[in-house]
């Protein structure tokens, strides 16, 4: 498919999960290499994530604590974020390294992490294998 106001080419795929995902497609893609009922292998990026390198810059002693990078972002106030999502975005980041068993939920908004969390963290992106099916 095509996104025709930008002309961005994106696929609508199966994957194993029984959920539908859109795939974003690298600029000058040519649709022709995804037939339909084609097989795919979809991989996220491999990058250290922003959330891991704050999350790890945040924590003293290995804890991080959502009460402490609130006052932070709060006082680091960036116009259209408010400082509240920025932690629930990281509060969704630890949750999902929680249950990839790299850190540890004390209480509350309050973590154990690993020293080395940026080096780990990359480890918990999955490869997604899917069949390529037409949308209607």
């Amino acid at each position: 498919m095509v996104d025709e106001l930008y002309n961005n080419g994106y696929l609508v795929i199966d994957g194993i999960d029984g959920k539908a995902h859109y795939v974003a497609l690298p600029p000058r893609s040519e649709l022709e290499q995804y037939p339909t009922g084609a097989v795919v292998e979809v991989k996220g990026s491999a990058d250290v994530r922003a959330a891991d390198r704050n999350i790890a810059a945040l924590a003293v002693d290995g804890v991080y604590r959502t009460d402490h990078h609130l006052a932070v972002a709060q006082g680091q106030a960036v116009p259209d974020r408010e400082p509240k999502e920025v932690v629930s975005a990281h509060v969704r980041r630890l949750e999902a390294l929680r249950r990839a068993g790299i850190v540890e939920r004390l209480a509350e908004g309050v973590w154990r992490v690993p020293g080395d969390l940026a080096e780990r963290g990359p480890s918990t992106t999955r490869s997604v294998w899917a069949a390529v099916w037409p949308s209607s």
